[in-house]
This record gives structure tokens, sequence and C-alpha cells, in this order.
């Protein structure tokens, strides 16, 4: 059975690692991309089975990431990852289809979780 292909969009290198070393013994093939415009390419000419994606982006909003793929109905699944939550922004990710939105820090325990969950819908 191939690998679930996993993009993860996050500006920090740092967290992009650490959340790489959080799946690193699940069997995910893993992509990385530090701005909202290439991932926007990976999306549209590769989308990934799951998408893990910070919304503050040094280029654009993250927002617009998960707005894109619900419009254009792209069958991947959109964990939402954020430092500066609120009820408000969870609800609007919702309304977007995110599969679930995690408020920084992120658990290693938390996010395998969620991936896996995220990898049966």
């Amino acid at each position: 059975m191939p690998s679930t292909h996993v993009l993860i969009v996050e500006d920090s290198p740092t967290l992009s690692a650490v959340y790489g070393s959080y799946l690193a013994n699940e069997s995910y093939q893993l992509s990385f991309t530090e701005n909202g415009s290439d991932a926007l390419d990976l999306i549209k000419n590769n989308p990934p089975k799951l998408l893990v994606l910070d919304l503050n982006l040094p280029d654009m909003d993250g927002m617009t990431i998960l707005q894109y793929i619900h419009e254009q109905q792209i069958p991947t699944v959109v964990i939402v990852l954020t430092a500066h939550g609120s009820v408000d922004l969870a609800v609007d990710a919702m309304n977007f289809g995110a599969f679930d939105f995690i408020c920084k820090p992120v658990e290693a325990k938390r996010l395998q979780i969620t991936l896996r969950n995220a990898s049966n819908n």
C-alpha cells in the first residue's frame, strides 16, 4: 500500500522539523513548504491526501489556501494549526472544510492521532 502524502505548510523551518520528527515513525510521505504560494502550486499540481496548514504565512493567510481547497473541491483533508486561535477563526476554518483546528504548541501525540483519524476520512 503506498504511503499517504502529507504536505506540511509551516513558515518556521524549526517547527517543520519538529512536526517531521513527530511523524517520522508513521507511514507518511512528507513534503514541506514555508509559504502559501508554493503550497498552492503543490496543491494544484499534486494534491496531498493530508495538509497540515499554518494560518500565519509570510506571503498570505493560510485561510486563503483552505478556502481555495474548499471552493475547488480538492480531495485534501486539512488540519489547521495556529498560534493565534480563536473560536471565530476555528468556526471559519470548519466552515471551509477543515478536519481539525489545533492551537500551537502542538504535542506529538495530538498531531499523530489527528493525522491518523484524518487519513481514514
